[in-house]
């Protein structure tokens, strides 16, 4: 501080005005030398801040506690504001995790450590300069000359031997044999974290699963459940429904993803009935054949329906029932959808 500020906080001090704090720390702030009095805030002090700024503060705000309180030049609100941008972000084969610490470097300011996760699965705490700038691509493992892996197992894959070859990262490729008789390539860390572990088929397999691709005996539980209509179905009939552009009624069936059309009808008893036969054809092959795997709980929901929704007494169920679980003669899966065709035709 300076003879001459000196002079003047010793006589702001002496009229109890303004309190000496040169060289109390506030966060990261220090104060270095009082600098006037400024009407509304008080004393204003010039402030040093670990990062190497500078800034003139008033000593209320420093000593304030709480929101109010000034702890930085500013710094430490802008690196607030970065982490929150840089979690997740990736350089190389680097991706940021969390903020470690900060590190003093000679003749520089203060630089900041965090935590990064490489490629290869190894964790590693390195400056965020060094990263941003390219110096540093990876933990270490693109220097790695490589580890002989040939003949070790990962998952459905047996490395056999390295293709000479490295990808992006700099991380040799290895010829694999699957187990389904296949050979792949992939990159030694890959193979080494679990991110590869087949050809590709162990994920076909898993996407099979889950989409859930229907076998016949599901096939036919949901086809007697297409015989029940919906309560957005408005014409009463599975199949039907009327076109206001054509004035007129018409029929569809879908068998094993392919949507087949009846034809267009002027009466909807016409669109109905082709939709039926097309059931018959179609549909109820299905059904009759894996009669006894479908729930119990759809039959009774099926009867139900042509009881209280058709009007059919016990016995024209049993009819109804009887003429599902009756096979055609021939094979209907082949002459069926020929039939419609031709059932579509001749309504053009």
């Amino acid at each position: 501080m300076s003879t001459e500020a000196t002079k003047i906080v010793k006589k702001l001090k002496e009229n109890g005005r303004v309190k000496d704090i040169t060289g109390q720390t506030f966060g990261r702030l220090t104060a270095r030398e009082f600098l006037y009095t400024k009407e509304g805030h008080g004393a204003i002090w010039r402030c040093e801040c670990s990062c190497g700024g500078e800034k003139e503060v008033a000593a209320r705000k420093l000593l304030a506690k709480g929101r109010a309180a000034v702890r930085s030049c500013g710094c430490l609100t802008r690196e607030m504001r970065d982490k929150q941008k840089v979690v997740g972000q990736k350089w190389g084969m680097l991706t940021a995790v969390e903020f470690s610490h900060y590190v003093k470097r000679p003749h520089s300011t203060q630089r900041q450590v965090w935590l990064f996760r490489c490629d290869c699965g190894t964790e590693k705490k390195i400056e965020m300069g060094n990263v941003r700038s390219g110096a540093t691509r990876s933990c270490g493992c693109m220097q790695n000359p490589g580890i002989d892996i040939s003949g070790e197992r990962f998952g459905r894959l047996q490395a056999i031997r390295p293709t000479g070859k490295k990808d992006k990262y700099f991380n040799i490729l290895w010829e694999c044999q699957c187990d389904c008789g296949n050979t792949a390539i992939a990159a030694t860390n890959f193979l080494r974290n679990g991110s590869i572990k087949s050809c590709g088929c162990l994920h076909r397999e898993a996407n099979q699963l889950k989409i859930g691709a229907p076998t016949e005996e599901m096939m036919a539980t949901r086809l007697l459940a297409t015989k029940v209509p919906s309560k957005a179905n408005t014409s009463g009939t599975v199949g039907v429904s009327y076109s206001r552009r054509s004035g007129k009624w018409m029929a569809y069936i879908e068998y094993k993803g392919v949507k087949y059309r009846l034809g267009n009808f002027g009466e909807k008893q016409d669109a109905i009935e082709a939709r039926q036969v097309a059931e018959r054809l179609l549909h109820n092959p299905v059904i009759s054949k894996h009669w006894d795997e479908i729930p119990e709980k759809k039959k009774k929901n099926f009867t139900q329906y042509l009881v209280e929704k058709e009007g059919l007494n016990e016995i024209e169920v049993q009819q109804k029932l009887i003429e599902i679980n009756t096979l055609p003669e021939d094979d209907p899966m082949l002459k069926g959808i020929e039939q419609i065709r031709n059932i579509k035709k001749s309504n053009k």
